[in-house]
């Protein structure tokens, strides 16, 4: 789970950097107007957290992703309840919306399923009675 939680802090920081370039837009696909400074800044939060709980604090990366699914899906409700302009602070792509849905089901995946499914199986031990000593 190290390797996905570093993967997927590069990607967001990556975004949140290209975003902040010149040219971001037409490499991000998406119009000029709909890059805002605010958008950027979540994006390389998010990333950044990632990294650094995957680096420091590997035992809060569930609790991690749980809250980035909770952030993402919130401003996917916000996206498509607010016609894809939260408060003239975050002006999103219809993509976008999709987008951060899909990342936060990965996220609350990854949070909450699965752990459960690819969790650390204790081990059973078996002992003989004829292996102890008496």
């Amino acid at each position: 789970m190290l390797k996905f939680t570093y993967l997927s802090g590069l990607i967001l920081v990556l975004v949140g950097v290209v975003g902040f370039l010149p040219n971001g837009h037409e490499i991000l696909g998406v119009q000029p107007h709909q890059i805002t400074v605010l958008h950027n800044l979540i994006h390389l939060t998010t990333g950044l957290g990632a990294i650094y709980f995957a680096y420091k604090k590997p035992s809060f990366i569930k609790t991690y992703f749980n809250i980035l699914g909770c952030i993402y899906l919130t401003f996917s409700i916000l996206g498509f309840a607010l016609n894809n302009n939260i408060f003239n602070l975050i002006i999103l792509a219809p993509l976008d919306n999709f987008l951060h849905f899909s990342i936060a089901i990965l996220s609350f995946a990854v949070g909450t399923i699965i752990p459960k499914i690819f969790g650390k199986k204790k081990e059973m031990v078996v002992v003989h009675s004829n292996d102890l000593v008496y």
